[in-house]
């Protein structure tokens, strides 16, 4: 179960918006966070990866483009290019890749840009309080001390712009993250196979065979055949163009 909004608790729940507090009143909540920020920032490498091999030798200012531009431009730029290097079976693979992290990443953006709370009410809990809801009350706030009223009775922030992560939510997350990486990986091993590589069959078929790479793949592929993926063909980069500049 995702986490819940604060308001399916019970209403007027006491919260105290200090992250310092709330890391310090919920430290195992504080490194599943972490770790979640991390692994997030590992996919995005992952990612970069994929850039390089798409490109080849043309990789190093593609990537600083990359690296500079939005999010949404990024995946926009990415999707393109693997439009153009991977087979149509391939490409579907790794559109239904990229539609999985972008469904992880919410959290991680959450845990990044989000205000941290908590609550005594809830033991088990990290709040993360939408920024735009929390500016809002401030902005109700500001307006009731404005026409006089000192005390802003009445005046509660939106409880259900408030989400509550238990520490089974965040290793839930946790979880969700170690399988892109894995299906990465494993993605990326078939378009660049090598010896090295142990298990490339099985690691496809735990890949090819998980519910949740088959839902994603569904999606991507709309009403064309959905059955269960085959692995990329394998990438060949283009060659190094040869410095035939005269000496």
């Amino acid at each position: 179960m995702p986490p819940q909004p604060l308001s399916s608790y019970r209403r007027s729940i006491p919260i105290f918006t200090s992250a310092h507090h709330a890391c310090d009143k919920r430290p195992e909540h504080a490194v599943l966070a972490a770790k979640i920020v991390g692994l997030s920032a590992s996919i995005d490498a992952r990612f970069g990866s994929m850039l390089v091999t798409f490109l080849g030798s043309t990789a190093t200012p593609s990537f600083a483009m990359y690296e500079a531009i939005h999010q949404t431009a990024k995946t926009q730029a990415l999707r393109a290019a693997a439009r153009v290097a991977l087979d149509p079976e391939g490409h579907d693979v790794f559109q239904a890749l990229m539609t999985l992290a972008k469904a992880a990443d919410k959290h991680r953006n959450r845990l990044s840009h989000w205000l941290w709370a908590y609550s005594e009410a809830i033991e088990d809990g990290l709040l993360l309080i939408d920024p735009e809801a929390n500016f809002e009350f401030l902005v109700e706030i500001a307006g009731r001390l404005e026409n006089g009223d000192q005390y802003g009775e009445g005046i509660e922030l939106d409880y259900s712009r408030v989400l509550v992560y238990r520490r089974e939510d965040l290793i839930a997350v946790i979880d969700q993250f170690e399988r892109i990486a894995e299906w990465l990986s494993t993605f990326h091993i078939h378009l660049v196979p090598s010896p090295s590589h142990s298990a490339p069959g099985l690691r496809w078929h735990q890949l090819a065979t998980s519910p949740e790479m088959l839902d994603a793949l569904k999606r991507v592929r709309g009403g064309r055949e959905s059955g269960p993926p085959k692995p990329p063909a394998p990438f060949r980069s283009r060659p190094i163009k040869a410095n035939n500049k005269k000496k």
